[in-house]
Parts: structure tokens; C-alpha cells; sequence
């Protein structure tokens, strides 16, 4: 089964875990465009051979090479669930701060060796099979 086909059938699964996860961490954040945050929500599998210690090594250089340096980049998580599935959570303050992450990806060494490190995904495309939120409304206890 393709990245793409575990994004659709898990996309009720996906909602619901954005429903909790959303509001508490957004809560908190400074930075919000008035329409409120985007958020990214990436699902994979790791690929052959690569071990879990390897993803969280170049998840790491991701966070402090790159994101860290991309205009409007609020947060990330990174999720791991059951059956050797993860999702890679980005928040951001609005979509074309997203988009042009995205853009930036494209050209950046320390994203394509993180991306290597997901089966099914295709390298030269960053944002390929990435699902894209908008805050609406924000509840809490």
C-alpha cells in the first residue's frame, strides 16, 4: 500500500487526532495569521532498512537546519503511532508560509536526506501526499 493510499484511509483518523491535538497546541502560540494557523500533516513509513534512530538523527537536522530558518514556521511533532506508522506535524502561521517551505525544500540537502528516509515518498517533490488544515475554532476545557 502507496503513502498516498494510507493518507485517504486513515483521513477520519486524521481528523480526530487534529481535533485533539490542534487546540492545545495552538493555544499558546504568538504568532497567528487572523484566518488562524496551517497546520501540515504528514503520514508515512520508514523505509527499508532505516532505523528509527536514523529518522529521529536527520529529523533533528531538519528541525535546526531548516525549519528553524523558515518564515512563519510556528512548531513540529513528530508522531509515532502503531503498525510502523509516523506523521510529521508542522505548524505554521499561514499557508503561504507553508507553500514556500515547501518551495525551499525542493533546494535543500538536509530535507532530501530526510525525505530518503520514507518509503514510498517521492524525493524530488517536497509536499507530495502532505495534507493540508486550517485552524477554525479552538476549544478548551
Amino acid at each position: 500500500m502507496t503513502t498516498q493510499s494510507l493518507v485517504r484511509v486513515h483521513s477520519l483518523l486524521v481528523a480526530a487526532a487534529l481535533a485533539v491535538l490542534l487546540p492545545a497546541a495552538l493555544s499558546g502560540c504568538a504568532t497567528r495569521s487572523p484566518s488562524g494557523a496551517h497546520v501540515e500533516w504528514a503520514e508515512f513509513r520508514l523505509a527499508a532498512g532505516v532505523t528509527e534512530a536514523a529518522l529521529r538523527e536527520a529529523s533533528d537536522r531538519l528541525q535546526t537546519a531548516f525549519l528553524r530558518e523558515q518564515e512563519g514556521f510556528i512548531r513540529r511533532e513528530l508522531l509515532k503511532g502503531e503498525n510502523g506508522r509516523w506523521v510529521d506535524v508542522v505548524y505554521w502561521k499561514d499557508r503561504e508560509a507553508a507553500e514556500a517551505a515547501v518551495k525551499n525544500a525542493g533546494n535543500s540537502p538536509v530535507c532530501m536526506a530526510y525525505f530518503q528516509r520514507m518509503a514510498g515518498e517521492n524525493h524530488h517533490t517536497p509536499g507530495e501526499g502532505v495534507l493540508h488544515f486550517q485552524r477554525v475554532k479552538t476549544y478548551s476545557r
